[in-house]
């Protein structure tokens, strides 16, 4: 006996073993979900308070629930409940297993259903349908069936509270003060009208106000955090409060909000002028509202020129500090927009390029044209880097030494060979570059290192020296 009971308890699964305390509560708490006692003896739960029902309807109501809470149970005793029978299975080739459909073999433990549950065809109570003990399940929500109570329906075993559900709907707000913790008190529904809210059932006087328990049958209601509340009560504790009026905003009412304040539709409105701000653009400044044409004319940026608002999307152009209008952004000479095109300042104002080069540019001396970069000025006279060249041999001056003649320019070479005194000794210019000396005597002309004794070529410069026709001597060398 004790081997055979062992063998039992071994072909369940290990959390269905009521052995220890543990394992003891999880039993209890599978007890009150799978046979909840409301819908053991649903009849004797039922009372005119539980259900709520007004006091001019009560007994007609409750009686009719009551009848038809015992005819549920007597029928559901007397045709569907069962216990199952535990059984070893003593076909050789075993039997396959309602659930799982796996083999449960010889002289293996097995859990039947009462002979009325069976099939027909059935009839060989060695060949009716059987499962592993641990495949006993609820057909709906699959938990292992405590002590093999189920209610039979539809050619499938179920819990005791499913079994009930799917013949008559379960209120979902029963003993709503713990609905949270406690669902598994909620009742079935037997009376003939009951309220559909929220994709659930309710007893029809269950359906009411989580704060004030008025029924909601047939009124409105709001949702906070999934519970109804009714209209008086929403707003008491939860509707937003304008900040214009400082009212309640009903939940009849449009409540407008921006950044955590909320008004009234028609309290919405500019600050300034009054104008209703819904379904328009506004803006804020100090806590007050203002409508877009407000704001600007009070606080918008100006333009320098023609002294209006910049409105929202309006391209600004800023200058030194200054600030314009795309078309009021203008050349001062021809009065154009600048745009994004290149411009020059002149005291203060903006010229575009082509009114610039055209009054107040400088222009080359030698071909009139506007100089833009690289220029040369020369006695005051500007000239491009290209133009000022050497009015003989035509080479670029910029850089190299020069001089001029007749105010024309020449280089040093040019000059010396056509303007310069020639030295009588070497023939060769004489120029002013470079702080270069020269003696001058008799219409001719020395550089100062070429003005020398003819014979023992001593420097003369600063001495006595005598002349020979062409010749110069030195006082020495001319005794």
């Amino acid at each position: 006996m004790a081997l055979g009971i062992d063998a039992f308890i071994a072909s369940l699964p290990s959390s269905e073993v009521p052995r220890g305390e543990a394992n003891a509560a999880l039993r209890q708490k599978r007890i009150r979900r799978q046979i909840p006692p409301q819908d053991r003896k649903p009849a004797a739960s039922l009372s005119a308070v539980k259900l709520n029902l007004p006091p001019d309807a009560a007994a007609g109501n409750l009686d009719g629930e009551i009848r038809e809470a015992t005819r549920f149970q007597n029928s559901r005793n007397r045709r569907d409940f069962g216990l199952g029978r535990v059984d070893r299975v003593t076909d050789k080739a075993g039997l396959p297993c309602a659930e799982c459909s796996e083999t449960i073999g010889f002289r293996d433990f097995c859990v039947r259903v009462r002979p009325e549950h069976r099939p027909a065809e059935a009839n060989d109570s060695e060949h009716a349908p059987a499962w592993h003990p641990g495949c006993f399940r609820c057909s709906n929500c699959t938990e292992h069936l405590v002590d093999f109570a189920y209610a039979w329906l539809n050619g499938k075993p179920y819990c005791l509270r499913h079994y009930g559900q799917m013949i008559r709907p379960r209120c979902a707000t029963c003993d709503h003060g713990a609905i949270i913790a406690l669902r598994h008190l909620r009742k079935l529904i037997f009376s003939e009208e009951y309220t559909r809210a929220m994709d659930q059932e309710h007893h029809t006087g269950h359906f009411a106000c989580r704060s004030c328990d008025v029924s909601l049958t047939g009124q409105r209601y709001i949702l906070r955090d999934e519970e109804p509340h009714c209209l008086a009560c929403y707003e008491a504790k939860y509707a937003n409060t304008c900040e214009q009026c400082k009212e309640k905003i009903g939940c009849d009412s449009k409540d407008l909000s921006f950044k955590e304040r909320h008004w009234h539709e028609k309290c919405f409105k500019c600050s300034t002028c009054s104008t209703s701000l819904a379904d328009r653009p506004f803006a804020t400044k100090e806590d007050q509202l203002y409508c877009s044409d407000c704001y600007d004319e009070r606080f918008a940026a100006r333009c320098d020129g023609c002294q209006g608002v910049f409105k929202a999307g309006m391209r600004k152009y800023e200058y030194r500090g200054q600030q314009w209008h795309e078309e009021c952004f203008v050349c001062v000479e021809c009065k154009q927009p600048i745009g994004a095109k290149s411009f020059i300042p002149r005291e203060n104002q903006v010229v575009c390029v082509p009114c610039y080069e055209a009054k107040y540019a400088q222009r080359c001396t030698k071909c009139t044209e506007v100089i833009r970069r690289g220029g040369v000025t020369y006695k005051g006279n500007p000239w491009h880097k290209e133009c000022f060249t050497c009015t003989s041999c035509g080479k670029q001056l910029a850089g190299l030494k020069f001089t001029s003649k007749d105010e024309q320019p020449y280089c040093a070479d040019c000059y010396g060979e056509l303007f310069a005194k020639k030295c009588t000794k070497c023939s060769k210019p004489i120029t002013g570059f470079g702080g270069c000396k020269f003696i001058s005597f008799e219409d001719r002309h020395w550089h100062s290192e070429c003005f020398a004794c003819s014979k023992c070529n001593c420097n003369l410069v600063g001495r006595g020296f005598l002349t020979n026709e062409d010749q110069i001597m030195c006082s020495d060398c001319g005794r």
